[in-house]
């Protein structure tokens, strides 16, 4: 009996060693194609169209809270996605997230860890969040949820008659704000007054959008890009300019 304990134990020690092993491997494998992806000298901007299905998926459903600013792809390699918060992400050719074997991936940004996440299941959000959300969004589908690896918040999507709003509760279940697509708590984003925006900004949208209500504006650190989230017939739209103002593109 004594033998087969020893001999159980070494078996499970040896199963956990090659598991810790293959992980440190494939978290190795990730980190050099990303490093092959960034340096790699056949990259060039792509359409959204473009990227393969899974990697869309997988943003819309992890990070719902942002959106796909801009999309490269490096031939033979995979991609590189900037979001509209500041991080940057990497799939592989295939479109499989690279770098955590687990959940959603990786991610990089003023933070330094990404704002992947945990999903959470609706029925299990406290019912101190759904109590909220039913007392002040009574006629709101709840889309989906995740809490934040960091701090234990939870970010909850709902669709209201106005369009998507992201709500954000501490880890107890208490809310705290509604989260702007163009939202960064690390420094990333600049909040900006709408009244504070240039003239060209706002002449483009009125000329562009008429119908539009205007709902946050944000500059970027790195580029100087803008980004206003527009409602438009109760659908988002984000239009983005460059530091001058000047239109650069629309998501939605």
């Amino acid at each position: 009996m004594k033998n087969l304990l020893l001999l159980m134990t070494a078996v499970l020690g040896l199963s956990f060693l090659t598991t810790s092993c293959n992980k440190e491997a494939s978290v190795s494998e990730d980190m050099e194609l990303i490093q092959q992806i960034v340096e790699s000298d056949n990259r060039s901007t792509i359409e959204l169209s473009e990227l393969p299905a899974t990697v869309k998926t997988n943003v819309d459903e992890t990070y719902f809270e942002t959106y796909i600013e801009n999309a490269v792809a490096a031939r033979g390699l995979g991609y590189e996605i900037e979001l509209g918060n500041g991080e940057t992400i990497y799939f592989s050719e295939r479109g499989e997230g690279l770098v955590s074997r687990r959940g959603f991936r990786h991610g990089h940004g003023p933070c330094g860890r990404g704002h992947r996440g945990t999903p959470v299941a609706l029925a299990d959000l406290p019912t101190s969040i759904t109590d909220y959300i039913a007392a002040n969004y009574p006629d709101a589908e709840t889309k989906r949820a995740k809490t934040n690896d960091n701090n234990g918040n939870y970010f909850v999507l709902i669709k209201t008659d106005d369009g998507r709003v992201v709500l954000k509760f501490d880890a107890d279940g208490n809310f705290i704000e509604e989260v702007s697509c163009i939202h960064h708590g690390c420094g990333g984003i600049t909040q900006v007054d709408i009244a504070d925006l240039p003239t060209t900004i706002t002449d483009y949208i009125t000329a562009n959008y008429p119908d539009a209500d205007i709902l946050k504006a944000g500059q970027k650190t790195n580029s100087g890009n803008y980004g206003v989230v527009l409602n438009v017939d109760g659908n988002r739209v984000i239009v983005v300019f460059d530091e001058d103002g000047n239109f650069l593109f629309e998501r939605s």
